[in-house]
């Protein structure tokens, strides 16, 4: 049986340099929620920023009923409370 392949994305650890490939459709709605958090603001600090993260996820997975995000959603919102 062949195995089905999803697309990557390597991200790169900005102060180690250590790559890591996290699967593209879990990195995109991440990427799109952090940058529409940014967009027309002149900086946010963490918690702003993952607050903002939190709601457009939230309302996008509402919005799309894509569930296959949500177990990670859900591990981004508790690593986030613990830290």
């Amino acid at each position: 049986m062949a195995k089905a392949t999803s697309k990557k994305t390597v991200m790169t650890h900005p102060e180690s340099r250590r790559e890591t490939k996290i699967d593209s459709s879990i990195y995109e709605p991440f990427k799109a929620a952090i940058l529409q958090s940014l967009k027309g603001s002149k900086g946010k600090i963490f918690s702003e920023l993952t607050d903002d993260v939190v709601k457009n996820i939230k309302r996008n997975l509402l919005r799309s009923k894509d569930l296959s995000h949500g177990i990670l959603f859900l591990s981004f919102v508790i690593l986030k409370q613990e830290g």
